[in-house]
């Protein structure tokens, strides 16, 4: 990890880059999160991204917007 990040952070497209938190992981802490690719083709099937975005956009605060965004994922 400590390579990706390097790698993360001298990448002049991220800006301010901070490690939050270092600790030793011993149990997946987001075990149902998945990362993938999905074509969208029909309009009723990102109804809840455009809600999403929506939502993520009244926040008034990063916090907020990061707070929401887990609401849903974790779900």
């Amino acid at each position: 990890m400590d390579a990706l990040y390097h790698k993360i952070s001298q990448d002049p497209r991220h800006h301010k880059v901070r490690l939050l938190q270092r600790k030793p992981i011993t149990v997946r802490e987001f075990s149902r999160w998945r990362l993938g690719v999905k074509k969208l083709l029909d309009n009723d099937e990102y109804q809840d991204l455009i809600a999403l975005l929506n939502m993520l956009g009244q926040a008034e605060t990063v916090t907020e917007q990061q707070l929401n965004w887990f609401k849903l994922v974790v779900k």
